[in-house]
């Protein structure tokens, strides 16, 4: 049964109220964004703890315990975040090495070049 009187209660009330009032602190773009980290996060977080929580019998029993087949799936959910995550940051670390290289070379082409410095 459901206890309003309880902590978890009052803070996830607490929490609906207050999140999406932090959109009138903050631009609405970072508020759009920190939506998109968290709930982008969600999955794979909560494949983790399911392969956890359910993963032991002895901690939720024999019955309760994941099958072999829900423990594979959940891993597939993981690794696919990771080969995501992975990728992703692969690709802004060439783009930052590709405006980094770009600012070196326009700032050796002003120093070998003394007239572009007047």
């Amino acid at each position: 049964s459901l206890q309003t009187s309880s902590p978890v209660y009052r803070c996830s009330l607490l929490a609906i109220a207050i999140v999406p009032a932090l959109g009138l602190v903050g631009s609405f773009e970072k508020v759009q964004l920190a939506y998109g980290i968290v709930g982008a996060a969600f999955m794979p977080i909560l494949a983790v703890a399911l392969i956890f929580l359910n993963g032991s019998a002895k901690r939720i029993g024999s019955a309760g315990r994941s099958s072999v087949f829900v423990t594979v799936i959940l891993a597939a959910v993981v690794g696919f975040f990771c080969w995501a995550g992975y990728f992703d940051v692969q690709k802004k670390l060439e783009k930052a090495r590709e405006k980094a290289a770009a600012a070196a070379e326009t700032v050796e082409n002003a120093t070998d070049n003394p007239k572009a410095r007047d």
